[in-house]
């Protein structure tokens, strides 16, 4: 079994369920070779547009999470801004074997960010897609236009617009023919 640790975005906390242990989401992680912890990992979920402090926070609590729990590189899905968080907690040392990060928005404020974090990121996958309104908005644009694209190393996949924000969490099908439970060391 791979230790997977999954990472909820912003309002995760009160807004979705596919990260907590006994979601069917959880439950497909686990047939596919993915062992995430039966503690999972939350942060508070607040929305950070122009202060980055709540992701900082946020990233030194995982960071401390995966030492508590053993998880040296563990794989690691993040949904929308829990990107930002697991990007700082790899820029303060935490590695990852491998990332698949789901409609993650991508800030440009943070470009230096994504660059530390990906000298301990094994692989990196981004998903992302024309008809999700939502991942342009949480990119504040900020030095420049919006972009739905993660910069290198990271590896950017568009996917079916009709997920949106979080659909690929419901649909669970799609996972198996993206190959996105085996860009995580999965079957």
């Amino acid at each position: 079994m791979i230790p997977l640790v999954v990472v909820h975005g912003t309002w995760g906390v009160t807004h979705a369920s596919f990260w907590t242990g006994d979601s069917l989401f959880q439950r497909r992680a686990r047939e596919r070779g993915l062992a995430p912890p039966d503690e999972h990992f939350w942060w508070s979920g607040d929305l950070c547009l122009a202060d980055p402090l709540q992701w900082q926070i946020a990233a030194s609590a995982l960071c401390w999470y995966c030492r508590a729990h053993g998880l040296e590189a563990p794989a690691a899905i993040t949904h929308s801004h829990g990107i930002q968080v697991l990007a700082y907690a790899a820029k303060y040392g935490q590695r990852f074997s491998s990332v698949v990060d789901i409609e993650g928005p991508v800030r440009r404020d943070l470009f230096d960010v994504y660059t530390a974090a990906s000298k301990n990121i094994g692989a990196w996958l981004h998903t992302w897609n024309g008809g999700d309104s939502i991942i342009l908005a949480g990119e504040f644009p900020a030095a420049g236009e919006a972009t739905a694209l993660m910069p290198p190393p990271a590896e950017n996949m568009e996917i079916n617009p009709a997920h949106g924000h979080s659909g690929l969490f419901i649909d669970l099908h799609d996972w198996d023919e993206l190959g996105l439970w085996r860009r995580l060391g999965g079957v």
